[in-house]
């Protein structure tokens, strides 16, 4: 509300801490202005909203069509976002994973559509044969987003559930497979990793402190196996 007229301010319009406070942030510290900006957004939250949203039908038609364009990929968001926050659905949270799934942003992607798979397993509807096919398809689209951010034990697990609900699809097949070979080559990389024997070079001025440190390596009771190659005229 306008803090000078006590009427509903219009969602179309950018609104400043002063004017909705009546002028009184002006003289106030950059601490309580800052606190009574948040003050007056959450006031505000309710009446605000971007004008120009699309309704949840248009998101899914645009989305088909927006490709990679960034651009209305993150309108599609916006207008999700504003969805969700009035009538959540696990329409929209699905809509808003594959929108997130294509802007890379992984995280976000895999927390929706499990938010979306959690609100869908609650209906009686998802014991029918259509109910299996979209929680197979919830879960795939959060195996992709786990399968990109490098989760592949995660992702497996969910193709191998979409792939148990609906075994028609082979996609769900090929992607569990990914996945696994995926975490197989990741397992023999770390084990190519831990069979490689790490080195440490010390060097350093005169009287650094280089054989007080390596007498000390040598002598302390650590338990680690140490070789030592020594390139020095000095007494150690």
């Amino acid at each position: 509300r306008d803090g000078v007229q006590g009427t509903m301010m219009k969602a179309t319009t950018t609104t400043t801490t002063a004017e909705c406070m009546g002028g009184v942030g002006d003289s106030s510290k950059a601490r309580g202005r800052d606190k009574g900006r948040r003050k007056v957004s959450k006031k505000l939250a309710p009446f605000v909203r971007v004008s120009g949203l699309l309704s949840l039908k248009e998101c899914e038609d645009r989305l088909l069509r927006a490709g990679t364009n960034k651009q209305a990929l993150k309108e599609i968001r916006t207008s999700l976002k504003w969805i969700i926050k009035e009538t959540p659905s696990w329409e929209a949270f699905e809509l808003r994973a594959r929108t997130n799934l294509r802007l890379e942003n992984l995280s976000d992607a895999a927390v929706d559509a499990g938010r979306a798979f959690a609100l869908y397993a609650n209906l009686e509807e998802r014991k029918t044969t259509k109910g299996f096919q979209i929680c197979a398809r919830l879960l795939a689209t959060r195996g992709k987003a786990l399968l990109d951010y490098g989760s592949y034990r995660s992702a497996a697990k969910d193709f191998e559930r979409a792939r148990e609900l609906h075994r028609s699809n082979g996609a769900y097949k090929y992607l569990q497979n990914l996945a696994k070979r995926k975490l197989e080559t990741a397992a023999m990389r770390r084990e190519d990793e831990m069979a490689k024997i790490p080195v440490t070079i010390i060097t350093g001025f005169l009287g650094s402190g280089k054989t007080t440190l390596l007498n000390h390596i040598l002598t302390e009771m650590h338990g680690k196996k140490l070789v030592v190659v020594e390139n020095e005229f000095g007494a150690v």
